[in-house]
């Protein structure tokens, strides 16, 4: 079948790729933030922050237009090449310039500013990475195979030279050879195609092409805004020893969004095909599938809330004992985040990207608001705490849009929400008045929750098992009209 075949050949394999390299990173993370210890490892993060902010600015969506381009001809133009690539350097060259100004202004410690300024360079060769040109040509395995090599070189080296906090310095080096070792085989590809003509840039057309791919540029920078504000935020108003803290518990909650953004690329698709073909049938499903997101999620989110103690100290040792509380809030992230990220790539697929620009708007003005608030009032639990909050909020952003076409399961939600605010006192009274066991009070209250949803009807099964085979059925059309 066509369709399983560009799956597993182009989706399958980014999928595979990005899931390998993703726990790799995972497991530097953790070893990382064990030998650094909280003060070095916050610097790291807070200097990661920074660094995708400038290398999202210097990009301005022009990767994805010049993906587009190779896609309507399949053909790659070594002029077009060159000038994209150029141009991205030049930003990303300007934008260095002035972070590292802004930076030696900024902080008064010259190691922390100069750690910084490292890793804004390894910018540079993420930039010269080709990944765009072969998501063009829909060869997803090359740029798998860049990603893994880069992770695992990455690794090795890290183990092999970072023994201690003093070793932070040689972080942004190892990433920087590991990049450059990664794009170089992505390269090998393109030798013929972009290295046996002569380099020819066209800068008249540099703005005009800045023009068409802005708007996809305000949609990335926004996002990411979205995404790193907390870190950026924190380590503004307090110092990097709490932006350690506050990274150990985020970091681990920012992975499993990595999974769920890819689980979303590779699947979506299909979901909004279906919506297409079969929209006034679906939408009545949407919001059983809606509320399954719930009704799993919570469950998911109870059992690591509780134990956070055994999770963070087997992670990260004692030394990260201050990140549990905010483990504890920070995992309730995770559903209006899983939410909230179906209707954004709803609305990028139903080509309403001004819609969601402001949708991002609103949702940062509030995180920023309650960020500051929070911080203000209770420290780093207080910004956990804004965390969960501005998710909630942000959900009434994402769905108001799109109320007509994926209707909210507001009735189910909102009682799911009571069963598990109904769960935790129940289990906070065996435990502290009943003295039950841990284990045994955790199953009880899990399975508490299952019983009460599905008898209270906030969740029908037979409603996700239909659109599961309404989409089974739009794929199987669409071979057909393939062949």
């Amino acid at each position: 079948m066509i369709f399983i075949s560009r799956f597993f050949q182009n989706v399958g394999s980014l999928l595979l790729g990005q899931i390998f390299a993703f726990i790799i990173g995972f497991f530097q993370m953790i070893y990382l933030a064990r030998i650094l210890g909280p003060d070095s490892f916050g610097v790291m993060n807070y200097a990661l922050v920074i660094t995708s902010y400038v290398t999202i600015i210097s990009n301005l969506g022009l990767p994805l237009h010049g993906t587009r381009h190779i896609a309507r001809g399949k053909i790659l133009n070594a002029v077009f090449f060159w000038n994209i690539t150029t141009l991205r350097l030049i930003l990303s060259v300007m934008c260095i310039l002035v972070t590292s100004i802004m930076l030696w202004f900024v902080y008064s410690q010259y190691r922390a500013a100069n750690i910084m300024i490292l890793f804004l360079l390894t910018a540079i060769p993420t930039i010269l990475i080709p990944d765009w040109v072969y998501n063009g040509l829909e060869k997803m395995a090359i740029n798998s195979l860049v990603k893994v090599i880069i992770a695992s070189l990455s690794f090795v080296l890290i183990i092999i030279f970072v023994d201690e906090s003093v070793d932070l310095i040689y972080v942004p080096l190892i990433q920087a050879i590991s990049i450059i070792g990664g794009l170089s085989i992505g390269y090998l590809p393109l030798w013929n195609h972009i290295f046996s003509v002569p380099i020819v840039l066209t800068p008249e057309k540099w703005f005009a092409c800045i023009v068409s791919s802005i708007s996809i540029g305000i949609t990335n920078i926004l996002s990411l805004v979205m995404t790193n504000l907390d870190t950026l935020i924190i380590g503004l108003f307090m110092n990097p020893v709490s932006v350690g803290y506050y990274s150990a518990a985020s970091r681990i909650i920012s992975s499993f969004s990595t999974l769920l953004g890819l689980v979303l690329i590779s699947l979506f698709p299909a979901l909004c095909r279906s919506l297409e073909k079969w929209s006034k049938q679906s939408s009545q499903y949407i919001p059983s599938i809606l509320s399954g997101i719930c009704f799993l999620g919570i469950p998911v989110c109870l059992f690591f809330s509780w134990n956070a103690y055994f999770f963070i100290n087997v992670i990260y040792r004692e030394q990260y004992a201050s990140s549990i509380l905010i483990w504890q809030i920070l995992i309730w992230s995770i559903i209006p985040l899983t939410l909230n990220s179906i209707y954004a790539w709803s609305m990028w697929a139903s080509d309403r990207d001004a819609v969601y620009i402001w949708v991002l708007l609103c949702s940062i003005s509030t995180l920023i608001l309650l960020l500051v608030v929070g911080i203000h009032m209770i420290g780093l639990t207080g910004a956990a705490v804004a965390i969960v909050f501005s998710g909630i909020i942000s959900m009434i952003y994402h769905v108001y849009p799109l109320r007509d076409i994926l209707p909210f399961p507001v009735k189910s939600v909102l009682g799911m929400f009571l069963i598990t605010i109904f769960t935790l006192v129940v289990v906070h009274l065996l435990q502290q008045y009943f003295l039950f066991p841990v284990s045994l009070v955790q199953i009880f209250g899990i399975s508490t929750f299952f019983v009460l949803t599905v008898c209270g009807g906030f969740i029908k099964l037979q409603d996700i098992y239909s659109l599961l085979n309404m989409i089974l059925k739009a794929n199987l059309m669409v071979t057909s009209n393939q062949k």
